[in-house]
């Protein structure tokens, strides 16, 4: 009898460990499987000593085989609520330091929702830094300076650049809403209690809901700017004028309207960029998720 119930408490946590599934969200089965794993590991004992024993012997260690197969498949399931419940804790804790990397406080384990988190904030960092590096390349942050660009002429050569690179802020908005269809995906394979999943994800959408509208704003602002821009480095090349300073100085009082109407453009959209920025900022900050000197 001892025999048989170590047997079975040893292969059951073997299989537990190794199971490919979430044995949670596949109890029927998992106690289906206990059932026969303690059926087998019985009739091995039968075979070698049950047999020459009396009725209420072999009743009593098939009920304690039996017994000790249901509790430990019991107990397995009952551990893996509690760790889906600490991983779904544990990813509210995600903050982002001041490398804009997410992190947990020291100690905390990441489970596979605190993963999925963590990716996909990654994926949202990723992306913002590449459309930064993207308008530094393109000199968005100097041409309005009339002194970076007499010392850059090279900015003022391709001034159709603007409109090639465009696509690619339909590209970067493709990629962000394929990062949340991905943790909608990951989350329905982690969590398979229908109930649990739903408000996993439902709380994700909020909190991404609530940035959502700005997220299409700043896009378009994007956009805005890069055909400001492809406008501004148009004139600059075909138009006379001299730095003084980081003003441009013209030649002909009609290019100074021109210009002014321009940049004027330029600056309301670079404004708006920058308080929907420190919005998002103010959000997080306030949220907790978003260290104070975080350079997110």
């Amino acid at each position: 009898m001892l025999a048989g119930a170590g047997a079975i408490l040893l292969i059951a946590i073997i299989a537990i460990n190794l199971s490919p599934v979430e044995i949670s969200t596949h109890s029927a089965v998992a106690l289906a499987a206990a059932t026969i794993l303690a059926a087998l590991v019985w009739g091995g004992a039968w075979f070698l000593t049950l047999r020459h024993a009396t009725t209420g012997w072999k009743i009593g260690v098939a009920a304690v085989v039996w017994g000790i197969a249901l509790l430990t498949v019991a107990g397995a399931i009952a551990f893996a609520s509690i760790a889906l419940r600490m991983d779904v804790a544990n990813a509210r804790r995600i903050r982002i330091d001041q490398n804009g990397e997410p992190h947990l406080p020291p100690g905390m384990a990441a489970g596979p929702v605190t993963r999925t988190m963590f990716d996909f904030l990654h994926d949202m960092t990723s992306e913002r830094h590449q459309r930064d590096a993207m308008f530094q390349v393109m000199g968005m942050d100097r041409l309005h300076d009339a002194y970076m660009v007499n010392n850059t002429p090279a900015m003022l050569k391709d001034c159709a650049r603007f409109v090639r690179v465009e696509p690619k802020i339909d590209e970067s908005d493709r990629r962000v809403t394929a990062a949340i269809m991905r943790v909608h995906t990951r989350l329905g394979v982690i969590v398979k209690d229908e109930a649990t999943r739903r408000e996993l994800i439902t709380a994700f959408d909020k909190g991404l809901n609530s940035n959502r509208d700005d997220m299409h704003w700043s896009s378009e602002l994007q956009r805005r700017q890069l055909e400001i821009g492809g406008r501004l480095c148009t004139f600059l090349a075909t138009h006379r004028w001299k730095a003084m300073g980081g003003q441009f100085m013209f030649y002909n009082q009609g290019d100074v309207g021109t210009f002014n109407r321009t940049i004027t453009d330029w600056n309301d959209s670079v404004r708006e960029q920058t308080a929907l920025v420190d919005d998002a900022r103010r959000k997080m900050t306030e949220t907790g998720l978003l260290d104070s000197q975080s350079r997110f």
